[in-house]
Formats: C-alpha cells, structure tokens, sequence
C-alpha cells in the first residue's frame, strides 16, 4: 500500500507525468498485492498500474493491464473501480486511435460514471466521443459533445489531467 500511496502523491506532483521510477514501484506494489493482498487489492493495483502505463505512454500494456483490472470488477460487482477501469480503457483507446474500441468504451463508460457520481469522467466520455465524431467527419456532434465535456471539467474543484481529450477534437 505505502508503495501504491508514494507513486501516486508522484504522479501527482508531476501532473501524472510517469517516470521509470514510478512504473517500476507500481510495478514492484502489483508484485506485492500477488504475494499477499486479496484479489481486491491486486486488481486495483492492476488498475492504478495500467493508469501508469497509460500516462507514460505505453499503451499496449496499459490495455492489457486494465482488462485485467476491469474483469475482475466487473464478476466482483465493485461499480466505482469498474467506473475507473472504464474510463482508463476508453482513453487508452482514444490514445491508440481505436475508433471502434472508442465508440463501444465511450457509452458504457459514461453509464458507468453517472451511476457513482463521477462527472470528470462522464466529460471524458464525452469528449472520446467528440473525437469520434471527429474522426467520423460529424462535425456538429463535435461543437456539442466536446463543449458539454468542458462545460463538466470546469466545475470540477480538482484539474482534470486528460482535458486534452475534449480541446484536441475542438481545435481539429
């Protein structure tokens, strides 16, 4: 746990800017859930290293991280993390420029943050979708989503480290 709690007060000073040393104590608090937490404690490490991965920019694992993640969440019935794993996928998707992983993550996504209250990440399903909009030449469906996106982001008291996700779409 004090692992997971260091790498995460990091990647926050660093505005979730991952450095090796980051993904390597993420990577050595998964190995520690494996030897000793429960499932539980093991699939949010999952979660919170496939995050990692996603910030550092290794896509590939960061996919695959949070499916693992993600399937455990959603057999346990765990709605808040299986919110997060979510919208990890979905904008892991975004950034491999997934369009059809987009289109599906987006709307479950979003369900999901609506049912625990998470607003951000209902804006950062929003603005996936602007993005498909985009790639999909709707140029109106665009103006809307990505609007409402930042319309959500902005009432947040903490900053949102995707906001990109919703201006990108705007400034296409």
């Amino acid at each position: 746990m004090f692992l997971w709690l260091s790498t995460r007060r990091r990647a926050r000073e660093t505005r979730e800017r991952v450095d090796e040393q980051t993904l390597a104590d993420m990577r050595a608090a998964v190995a520690l859930a494996r030897q000793g937490g429960s499932q539980r404690d093991l699939a949010i490490m999952l979660l919170h290293l496939g995050y990692s991965l996603l910030c550092h920019g290794d896509l590939d694992e960061a996919k695959a991280q949070l499916e693992a993640a993600f399937a455990f969440h959603d057999r346990a019935g765990d709605d808040l993390v299986r919110a997060h794993c979510l919208h990890c996928l979905n904008v892991t998707a975004l950034r491999r420029h997934d369009l059809e992983a987009v289109r599906s993550l987006a709307t479950k996504s979003m369900a999901a943050a609506e049912a625990v209250g998470y607003p951000e990440h209902v804006a950062a399903a929003k603005a996936t979708m602007a993005w498909a909009a985009w790639q999909e030449g709707r140029l109106e469906d665009v103006l809307v989503l990505a609007g409402e996106a930042l319309e959500l982001w902005a009432t947040n008291v903490v900053s949102y480290p995707f906001c990109f996700v919703g201006l990108w779409p705007l400034l296409a």
